[in-house]
């Protein structure tokens, strides 16, 4: 694995993420500032000062029910739905995943738009009866959102 953070400072492994992450949004949103940003307690990222979307993620939370190395998305939305955003965002983790040592991604309360979602990319509800988490490893979303690219070639 290539994770120059393994053993590292937890601080600067979410600085960088969130780096990356405010690199995404721009590319595929066409800002030209961060919009990212890491949460005092250095424990989560979160978006602010837009509409076209929200995003609070969890990264690597080391909370029941998560399991370790675990992105977890607390919130997600978007101004303009049912058009890939989401599936797009989840494909951005997929391929980031080994540079920041991400093996799960997790979706917190996830309403009716984010199971939809998680039920799309190859999530499993971890509460099955509420189904209002989801997790789901790297490897078995990879085959949904990496195989969605194919289908669209």
């Amino acid at each position: 694995m290539n994770n120059p953070f393994a053993q590292s400072d937890r601080a600067s492994e979410i600085d960088y993420f969130c780096s990356c992450f405010n690199v995404y949004l721009r590319n595929r949103y066409g800002y030209k500032k961060d919009h990212a940003e890491v949460s005092a307690s250095r424990l989560t990222i979160g978006t602010t000062g837009v509409k076209k979307f929200t995003f609070y993620l969890r990264f690597n939370p080391r909370m029941h029910p998560w399991p370790l190395k675990t992105l977890v998305i607390a919130q997600i939305g978007f101004d303009d739905t049912r058009i890939g955003n989401g599936t797009d965002f989840i494909r951005f983790v997929v391929k980031s995943s080994q540079r920041f040592g991400i093996e799960n991604i997790g979706i917190e309360s996830a309403n009716h738009a984010s199971s939809s979602l998680a039920a799309k990319c190859g999530f499993s509800p971890i509460a099955p009866a509420t189904g209002v988490h989801w997790c789901g490893s790297i490897e078995a979303i990879s085959r949904f959102v990496l195989e969605d690219i194919d289908k669209s070639i």
